[in-house]
């Protein structure tokens, strides 16, 4: 009988056990979440937000390929991408049983030994004709021409002669308007990014041609022709809002903030950017880092 009681002492003991610690964990973990999302108010944080998108891209430069003129062993004095001066001698060709012909540097410029057969048909001269629904098609990967013995003919390295270079980003149409004119975006390679502007912006078909040009140099320019690259569009720094906070009164885009006698009133703020459920707005307004604002404004609320 003694037996049977503390076995059943030890299960009421134990089952309480269980609820209590159940019930911590409600109260530590499940109220806080629950109760966050129902929270009417949030507080204005100061952070970043960037907006940014995947589009083809198609490297345009000045550029003339250097084709042998004779068969023979190929001696090279230039690395790739370097900047060479007019008159620098980039390589030297050895016919058999003749003395060296030297290949120099026609002009300024970066010495690349990377070739696609694409260096007339996508210069600087061809940008306004290029049709964004054909580029987004090519996928181009340049040779490295590099070798011990060269044929008659065979291209030897190329010499980008301009410090400008140019990207086509091929968009669709209706993400046109994320590239304002003389706006600056960032181009994210897979070995590296560069920062540049929007110079001209075609709609052409059901894609836009975005034309960006930089004079910042990037190591990996000469080398490349087409890839799939991620645009940073816009980054912006200021206040950090949920979406449904920002509402408008007399067509003006504001939030309600509360003051210190409990009561909400309207500030108007000026949005820098969207990303999702969260908006970004300028700090240079009236609204300040640790305000309290309405979370969810609704018509009743608003009136």
């Amino acid at each position: 009988m003694k037996e049977r009681r503390k076995r059943n002492i030890y299960v009421v003991l134990t089952a309480l056990f269980l609820i209590a610690v159940a019930g911590l964990y409600t109260y530590l973990y499940l109220i806080p979440e629950i109760t966050g999302a129902l929270t009417p108010t949030v507080t204005v944080e100061y952070g970043s937000l960037q907006t940014s998108e995947v589009a083809h891209c198609t490297v345009v430069r000045e550029e003339t390929v250097v084709y042998a003129g004779e068969s023979g062993t190929v001696s090279y004095y230039s690395n790739e991408t370097e900047k060479t001066r007019k008159g620098t001698k980039v390589l030297d060709v050895y016919p058999a049983g003749s003395s060296g012909v030297a290949y120099t540097a026609q002009t300024t410029g970066f010495v690349s030994y990377f070739v696609d057969g694409w260096e007339e048909s996508l210069d600087p001269d061809s940008l306004a004709t290029l049709k964004p629904d054909e580029l987004i098609e090519l996928n181009i990967v340049p040779e490295d021409v590099r070798k011990n013995d060269a044929s008659e003919g065979d291209a030897l390295y190329k010499l980008v002669t301009n410090d400008t270079w140019y990207m086509v980003l091929s968009v669709p149409k209706e993400k046109r308007e994320a590239y304002s004119l003389n706006s600056n975006v960032t181009v994210i390679f897979d070995k590296g990014s560069v920062r540049a502007k929007v110079s001209e912006s075609y709609d052409r078909g059901d894609y836009a041609m975005i034309i960006l040009k930089t004079g910042r140099y990037f190591e990996y320019f000469a080398q490349l022709r087409t890839q799939d690259v991620k645009v940073i569009t816009s980054d912006y720094t200021g206040l950090l809002l949920p979406v449904t906070a920002v509402t408008q009164q007399d067509e003006e885009n504001g939030v309600y903030v509360l003051g210190i006698d409990g009561n909400y009133s309207f500030v108007p703020v000026e949005i820098l950017t969207q990303s999702g459920d969260t908006i970004l707005v300028s700090a240079d307004g009236d609204l300040r880092i640790y305000d309290t604002v309405m979370r969810n404004v609704t018509e009743d609320q608003e009136e």
